[in-house]
This record gives structure tokens, C-alpha cells and sequence, in this order.
């Protein structure tokens, strides 16, 4: 239909030349004011798609340039690789995507084996060598090996996250069990080892709405209501994109909005608010559901017709 090829057209033009030359020049100068907005995952996912699926090799080389660039930053003046343990596993579910999405189920059971691997050989490398590390890679090789999560500020906060809104939850009625505390719900965070949260909340350390683990964020402000919904998005995307799969449907748009939907999805799993406060996420959402209802449509008409006709 007219509507969904112009969603189609849309999503080509992300993939334009003057529209990757603009992202590029955006990404160059975020190298320098590193900040990381929800437009930091819409271009990771252009510069993926690109990569991955995108058949030309300019904008292969073009998507390689830009996701490098997104993972450099400056620090004193030196240039340096940056990535977050977040990114790393969304990445990493892209790529699995990709490979079921094109059927690559052997090379997919041989790239596992070796993510096994490489991690069994991360943890067997000596102190010395992880600490040379980037933090957030040092910081998960230690845990893997069994280290003390207390020893790590960064990880023991999402830890203390929760168990603060676990206290909260003391007092709860039945209803706020059901319904959650509400947006406007804050936890203390005057005792936080790490004390980054509370001199970014705008409140202060004693009201602090950020919670990183977005189960514990969804518990808080939406309760057990909102974590069953969170989970029905989830199976239910996975129960889509299987289908569409399945039936041969799976054009590039449709494929484009499944990245993005995954990529945050598990991206913000230690970071909430890349998804609670991304407006890109229902958007897109809701625009992969319209395409495929779009698709269901005439088939509906041609029935109500021919059951008019007899």
C-alpha cells in the first residue's frame, strides 16, 4: 500500500548519502562533548543495519566509520575507544538477529562456541593483563572470576538501586504492589557509594527518580502491572519477529524497526531510562505493528467482499 511504501522510503532515507553524511559529522563532534543521548542508539543501529544487511558497500563503509566514531572519545585532550558493557550486549543481539534473520544457523551455533570461549579465556587472564583494560571490561572480567561486587562501585550501585526500592516497597499496599509508586517516586540515595546519581538527579541525593536496572525501575514506578506488560512486549516482539521471519515478510523496514526495538530493549536493561523516557521506542513500535496490520487489511476487505457477493 501507498502508506507502507512511504515508511519503507523513510527508513531509505536514514540510509541516504547526505543523511549519513550528517550523522557522521554528528558523531565526529560528539568525540569531543560525549553524551549519551537516545539518538547515540538510533545511530549505532544505522551504522549496524548499515553494516550488516545494507547491500551497497559505501554505506557498509559508511556504517563502519560511524560506529567507530561513536565509540571514541576524548579524555584530556587523548583520543581513546570507549564502550559500555550495555552496548556490548546489544550488539551483541543484533548479531544474532542478523544471523537467524538469514539463516546462518550453523555459523551462529560456531560464533557462540567461540563467545564461550572468549570468555573462558578472559577469565583466565592474570590481574595484570585485565587491568590494562578498558573499566567497564576490567570491571566484568573480575566479576566473572568471582570477585566481590562490593569492589566495584559502578555495579554495586545497581545492586544498591534495587535494594532500595525493595525498602520502599516495606510499606507498600496492595495497590501500589499492583500499580507501582508512581513516576514521581524517588528513593534516597544519600548512602550510594557512588555518588554520580545524586549529583545528576535534579533534586539532589535525597530524591533520586533514576533507577539503572529496568526491572527494579519498572517495579518502582509501574509495579507488578507494568513488569507484566514489559515482559508481554518482549515475548510478544520475539513471537513477531519470528513470524514475520517465518512467512517470508521480513522486508527491510520491518527489519530495521526489530534492531531498534531489540537494541534498546536490551541495552536499557542496565540503563532504564533508555527506555522509559525514549520516545523512539513506541514510535517504532507502533509503526512495526501498523505495517503489519496494513498487510493484513485487503486480505479482510477481499473476505468481507466475497461473503457480501454470496
Amino acid at each position: 500500500s501507498r502508506p507502507a511504501t512511504s515508511v519503507a522510503g523513510a527508513v531509505e532515507t536514514l540510509f541516504s548519502l547526505p543523511f549519513m553524511g550528517l550523522i557522521l559529522a554528528l558523531a565526529f563532534l560528539s568525540i569531543f562533548n560525549k553524551e549519551n543521548h537516545y539518538q547515540y542508539m538510533l545511530f549505532e543501529v544505522i551504522a549496524l543495519f548499515a553494516i550488516l544487511v545494507r547491500p551497497r558497500l559505501i554505506e557498509k563503509g559508511l556504517g563502519l566509520a560511524l560506529y567507530l566514531l561513536l565509540h571514541l572519545g576524548s579524555n584530556e585532550g587523548f583520543v581513546q575507544v570507549e564502550i559500555n558493557r550495555a552496548s556490548i550486549l546489544a550488539v551483541g543481539t543484533i548479531g544474532l538477529l542478523t544471523l537467524i534473520y538469514r539463516r546462518y544457523l550453523v555459523t551462529m551455533l560456531f560464533v557462540i562456541v567461540a563467545v564461550v570461549g572468549g570468555l573462558l579465556y578472559a577469565v583466565s587472564l592474570d590481574d595484570d593483563t585485565v587491568d590494562t583494560l578498558p573499566r567497564n571490561i576490567k570491571e566484568a572480567i573480575y566479576l566473572m572470576k568471582g570477585d566481590d561486587i562490593y569492589n566495584h562501585i559502578s555495579s554495586y550501585q545497581r545492586v544498591f538501586e534495587g535494594q532500595k526500592v525493595m525498602e520502599d516497597f516495606e510499606t507498600a499496599t496492595d495497590a501500589e504492589w499492583l500499580f507501582g509508586k508512581g513516576l514521581g517516586r524517588t528513593v534516597d540515595m544519600t548512602g550510594a557509594a557512588d555518588r554520580t546519581p545524586g549529583q545528576h538527579a535534579l533534586l539532589g541525593a535525597l530524591q533520586v527518580h533514576n533507577i539503572h536496572f529496568l526491572h527494579f525501575a519498572v517495579l518502582h514506578k509501574f509495579g507488578l502491572a507494568g513488569l507484566s506488560i514489559l515482559i508481554g512486549l518482549a515475548g510478544g516482539l520475539l513471537w513477531m519477529f519470528a513470524v514475520d521471519l517465518g512467512r517470508g515478510r521480513m522486508d527491510q523496514a520491518r527489519l530495521f524497526f526489530y534492531f531498534y526495538l531489540f537494541y534498546v530493549l536490551v541495552f536499557a536493561f542496565p540503563a532504564s531510562n533508555f527506555l522509559v523516557a525514549n520516545p523512539l521506542w513506541p514510535a517504532f513500535l507502533g509503526m512495526l505493528c501498523w505495517l503489519r496490520a496494513v498487510e493484513r487489511r485487503p486480505q479482510a476487505v477481499n473476505l468481507n467482499s466475497s461473503a457480501a457477493l454470496t
